[in-house]
């Protein structure tokens, strides 16, 4: 992980998804929780089958294709590694997945009434360039965005003209694009991420 940034009194977020090279370093460990890359094939993503969680290529990568289970060991891993490491700048911490009104609270930056957590009702900044790595269908986008105006809809058409418009096909880099006023990053596209209920991935 990077950097460690405050959402709320006494909780912080690390500023990007948890990366393979992270998760590895766990896995290692825990072989039984590794990330299963059979899964890509549901997507047709035959490239990603059996490299994309070891590759060096996917190691700034999100993790993905892990359990509830795992990700809960996961954070209980990481927080006996980080209070037992003698460069440690608290003195005791606890990492686990977020509540769904913790992730809300921090992915929208403290901006509540905007669509998106960069704020604004644009995918795009003025010089066309992608605020997050989405790869929704027409119909998906559609639906999601019932509420905004037919114009704005033209606006943002020209997004499934070119689907890797982004430069990502599937996942792109933890640190991509531009974070929110909280400093944390892909809260909105890229990968789903788990909150503390089974079952409930926001993002």
């Amino acid at each position: 992980h990077r950097n460690i940034v405050l959402v709320d009194t006494n909780l912080y977020a690390c500023e990007n998804e948890c990366t393979n090279r992270s998760y590895r370093r766990f896995a290692f460990e825990f072989p039984e929780y590794a990330s299963k890359d059979s899964n890509w094939l549901l997507f047709g993503a035959k490239e990603y089958f059996k490299k994309y969680s070891w590759h060096s290529d996917y190691s700034i990568h999100p993790v993905v294709n892990v359990t509830y289970e795992a990700a809960s060991k996961y954070c209980e891993w990481l927080s006996e590694r980080y209070n037992n490491s003698p460069k440690k700048k608290y003195q005791k911490v606890k990492f686990r997945l977020p509540t769904k009104e913790e992730w809300e609270n921090a992915a929208n930056g403290g901006k509540e009434s905007n669509m998106y957590p960069w704020g604004g009702p644009y995918m795009r900044n003025n010089r066309g360039i992608h605020l997050a790595n989405y790869n929704p269908t027409p119909q998906q986008f559609k639906k999601r965005n019932a509420r905004m105006v037919t114009d704005q809809l033209e606006i943002n058409k020209h997004i499934f003209d070119n689907l890797d418009g982004d430069g990502s096909k599937y996942t792109c880099w933890v640190g991509s694009h531009f974070p929110n006023d909280f400093g944390l990053y892909n809260c909105s596209g890229n990968a789903a991420e788990m909150t503390s209920t089974k079952g409930l991935a926001k993002g």
